[in-house]
C-alpha cells in the first residue's frame, strides 16, 4: 500500500499535533480501518454492537426521516434501509466486517462492546472503554456522564408487535447467535 501524506487530508493542521484523546464515530469507518490504521499507528477501534432488530429499526426510521429534508441522493440516504430486511442485512455485514478487523488493526487495538452491556452497567463499561484507549480520567468525571445513558434503550423493539414477528424471524441469523440475541424472551 502507498505511503499516504495526511498533509494532502488535513492541508490547515495537523491531528497529531491535538494534545488530548479525540476520535469520530462513523461506522463506514469499519470498511476503512485499514486505511486509518496507516494513518495513526497508534489508533485504537471502539466497536459497539447492538442487537440487529433495534438497528434495522433505526436505520429505517433514518432514511424515513430523510425522506422529507433531502433528496435520495444524499451521500448518507441509504435506500436499502426502507426495509426491515434489508437494514438488518447491512447491520449484519457491518458486524462480519468488524469483527474481522482484528486481523487489519492488531487484537490489542479493537474493543468490542455491547451496547445493551454499555447500557446495563454504563461505569462498569466506560471504565474499561478508558482502560483500553489509556485516558487518565477520574471516576467522578466519568460519573457526571452517566446521566446521558438511557438503559430503556435496550432492546426497545419489544415494545412492537410487528418488529418482535421480525425479531422472530431473524433471531437464528448466525450473528444474531454469535453475539447472543437470539435467546431472547419475546412474550406477546
Amino acid at each position: 500500500m502507498e505511503k499516504i501524506d495526511t498533509k494532502k487530508i488535513w492541508p490547515k493542521c495537523s491531528l497529531k499535533s491535538i494534545d488530548r484523546p479525540w476520535g469520530w464515530k462513523d461506522p463506514r469507518n469499519t470498511f476503512t480501518a485499514e486505511l486509518w490504521k496507516e494513518l495513526f499507528p497508534d489508533a485504537k477501534f471502539l466497536h459497539i454492537y447492538r442487537n440487529g432488530v433495534d438497528v434495522a429499526v433505526s436505520l429505517r426510521q433514518r432514511e424515513f426521516d430523510l425522506l422529507g429534508k433531502k433528496p435520495l441522493d444524499e451521500p448518507h440516504s441509504s435506500p436499502r434501509c426502507f426495509s426491515l430486511q434489508s437494514a438488518f442485512d447491512l447491520w449484519a455485514l457491518y458486524v462480519e466486517k468488524a469483527f474481522s478487523l482484528t486481523s487489519e488493526v492488531g487484537r490489542n487495538n479493537i474493543l468490542h462492546i455491547r451496547y445493551e452491556d454499555l447500557l446495563k452497567n454504563p461505569l462498569v463499561i466506560l471504565k474499561e472503554v478508558v482502560k483500553f484507549c489509556d485516558i487518565n480520567v477520574s471516576e467522578d468525571s466519568l460519573v457526571k456522564n452517566l446521566t446521558s445513558i438511557d438503559s430503556k434503550r435496550a432492546y426497545k423493539f419489544l415494545e412492537d408487535k410487528e418488529l418482535k414477528e421480525f425479531y422472530l424471524k431473524v433471531k437464528d441469523h448466525p450473528w444474531m447467535i454469535k453475539l447472543g440475541y437470539n435467546k431472547l424472551d419475546i412474550i406477546n
